[in-house]
């Protein structure tokens, strides 16, 4: 998992705390401001290209995301786009809530993370959704890294290759039945509204 930190301006992150720091998100609140990184789990996904376009999987702003790391599970949205030709990219909340140091230079994960897209899901604008849909992609990032400009993510902490594996949903919790929640218990975000381009 490579930081992000792109996004509204707070102490965490901003020019100083960021070297690639970017003031805005491809997706925003329902106010139409950018999302704020420290405080809102999210994941970013690659921008459409000819390997892979999200939006033709069922993948939009505001989609709901879990991420599993070392046993725990975060809840997130899809938040931001980025490079075409990787994948593995999360918000400081996101890393934050998971146990993985959130700084945005030096921080991250190798590897070890699953991202689990919950297909055609949203974040409803009561800040509260259930159970959202009986698919899901399920992203592994590798611990492979690239020394080559044109794949290398906007860090030198490493890129990962882009890999996309569909699985429904009953397949996704078997694979990680130690790590998901228990129960149908509701996700809250604490963003106002829902997301939108």
């Amino acid at each position: 998992m490579d930081i992000d930190c792109d996004g509204q301006v707070t102490s965490r992150c901003n020019e100083d705390t960021d070297p690639w720091f970017q003031d805005d998100t491809a997706f925003h609140q329902s106010d139409g401001e950018p999302l704020i990184a420290d405080k809102l789990p999210y994941v970013v996904v690659p921008s459409p290209s000819s390997t892979w376009d999200y939006t033709k999987s069922g993948i939009k702003g505001g989609g709901v995301v879990a991420v599993i790391y070392n046993n725990k599970v975060q809840y997130a949205v899809v938040g931001d786009t980025g490079p075409t030709n990787i994948i593995g990219e999360a918000s400081y909340a996101t890393a934050n809530a998971l146990g993985i140091d959130p700084d945005p230079e030096t921080g991250g994960a190798e590897s070890g993370v699953t991202y689990i897209v919950f297909k055609n899901s949203s974040v409803s604008r009561s800040r509260t959704t259930t159970r959202p849909c009986r698919s899901a992609t399920v992203w592994r990032s590798s611990s492979s890294r690239t020394t080559d400009p044109a794949t290398r993510r906007r860090t030198d902490c490493g890129a990962r290759p882009l890999t996309a594996v569909h699985h429904c949903c009953a397949c996704a919790k078997r694979r990680h039945r130690g790590a998901r929640p228990e129960g149908r218990r509701p996700m809250t975000f604490p963003q106002p509204g829902g997301l939108h381009r």
